[in-house]
């Protein structure tokens, strides 16, 4: 409110109320909004490169079979019940990525 009335608009109280609100919404909606979407649009950007990364065992340990039905031949040096598990739900997820392609808006990006 003091830079306001420094700067000549002499508000009213309750008009401080609705300025320091907005300035909140502004805040929480553009900027937060901006920031959230960019950590998604990296999260996925480094999902798709672990991806990226791992086809190619995929590609070499992956077995057709007839029906569209699959099997992995898995390392001999995992040996594991756990470290199968993992491997087959690792190589099951490059199969078949989950997560959507996300980009930030334009308009938020040339906002800040």
């Amino acid at each position: 409110m003091k830079i306001y009335n420094q700067n000549g608009a002499n508000l009213e109280p309750s008009a401080g109320v609705l300025i320091l609100e907005d300035i909140d919404n502004w805040l929480f909606d553009d900027f937060g909004g901006y920031h959230f979407t960019k950590l998604c649009e990296l999260s996925v950007k480094v999902y798709y490169r672990i991806v990226q990364y791992v086809r190619p065992v995929y590609e070499k340990s992956i077995v057709r079979k007839e029906g569209g039905r699959y099997s992995y031949v898995i390392p001999d040096e995992i040996t594991g019940k756990d470290g199968k598990f993992e491997f087959y739900d690792l190589l099951n997820k490059v199969r078949s990525p989950f997560l959507p392609a996300i980009e930030t808006w334009e308009h938020l990006e040339g906002r800040l």
